[in-house]
């Protein structure tokens, strides 16, 4: 008799832990990937800051003249700007797409400094929001 083999009852054993450990792990792997998505949206969205940091250093010039000497208190900065300026690529992740996204600049006169705050909504292919702010 050849005692080197398996028996029938532990490879099912064997295949009853197997399952039972990809039941456990199938949230927590799902989850994962939904929060890598909702990521990739946060990380686009200070790119998209730096971009528009560099927008109005180089082209602050021609803003503040085209106002009569005056920055505009509230600046709009739509994505589609920054795409065609090549001040960042554009959003390329597979499974969610961005819509609305802006930065919002605001010169503070007295203290000659620029706030800017992002505007934009991830959503993914199946239509849930993943990100907006």
């Amino acid at each position: 008799m050849n005692n080197k083999g398996f028996t029938l009852i532990e490879l099912m054993a064997c295949v009853v832990i197997i399952g039972f450990l990809s039941l456990v792990t199938y949230p927590s792997i799902r989850n994962a990937l939904s929060t890598n998505s909702s990521k990739s949206c946060v990380y686009y969205e200070r790119a998209m800051v730096s971009a528009c940091k560099y927008f109005i250093q180089k082209e602050s010039v021609d803003i503040i003249e085209s106002n009569g000497g005056f920055f505009p208190s509230n600046k709009i900065v739509s994505l589609q700007t920054l795409l065609d300026s090549d001040y960042i690529e554009p959003y390329t992740d597979t499974k969610s797409t961005i819509t609305n996204a802006s930065v919002s600049v605001d010169y503070d006169a007295t203290t000659h400094t620029y706030t800017y705050t992002p505007h934009l909504k991830c959503i993914s292919k199946n239509g849930t929001n993943l990100y907006e702010k």
